[in-house]
């Protein structure tokens, strides 16, 4: 897609808000349509309304609060801004995590006594040019270096497996109970 027309869809999208569902009804097939309806099943089951937030991105809340966000990108869509332009292979859902913070001791806690460092070092965010402030780095995430690792979020699941829906989902329990105790632990969760 051509910058010109991403304008015309994000202005699209900004009137019409579309529908997470019937967005992945419509473009999603496979494996890749039905983690994003367990997703969208899971958040329903609890409570988390999910709302339209940019194009092809949809915000998931908990008690007012942003916790997560699912993304959309399909094949022939262009990402990125700082030279190195990717052009999108295949359909795909993206699933981030709006408070993780691989740098916090509570975040590596819960991770290591859940035996989920595996699943979150699949999903390490390598950067590719998609934000102009972005610069890769390098980073140690629960013990582990990785190169490139993007500045605007370390870990994003995408197209997540069984085993890393079931992390992502771990990780929302988690924050959804600290929400519901009224407090936020510190360091592992923001905003």
């Amino acid at each position: 897609m051509t910058e010109q027309k991403t304008e015309t869809l994000h202005k699209k999208q900004s009137a019409a808000h579309p529908e997470l569902l019937d967005t992945i009804e419509e473009c999603l097939a496979g494996d890749v349509k039905q983690t994003a309806l367990d997703f969208v099943d899971y958040c329903k089951a609890n409570k988390m309304p999910i709302r339209w937030g940019a194009t092809y991105q949809w915000y998931v809340y908990y008690k007012s609060k942003h916790i997560a966000c699912i993304s959309l990108r399909f094949k022939g869509m262009v990402n990125g801004s700082i030279g190195t332009r990717v052009e999108i292979k295949e359909n795909s859902c993206h699933i981030q995590l709006s408070y993780l913070n691989a740098e916090s001791p509570a975040f590596e806690d819960f991770i290591k006594r859940e035996n989920l460092s595996e699943v979150i070092w699949k999903n390490v965010k390598h950067c590719q040019g998609c934000l102009k402030t972005c610069v890769p780095r390098e980073r140690t995430i629960l013990g582990r270096k990785f190169d490139g690792v993007a500045i605007c979020n370390d870990i994003w699941f995408q197209n997540p497996d069984a085993a890393a829906l079931g992390c992502i989902k771990e990780l929302l329990d988690t924050r959804r109970a600290e929400l519901g105790k009224g407090g936020v632990p510190s360091g592992m969760f923001y905003r």
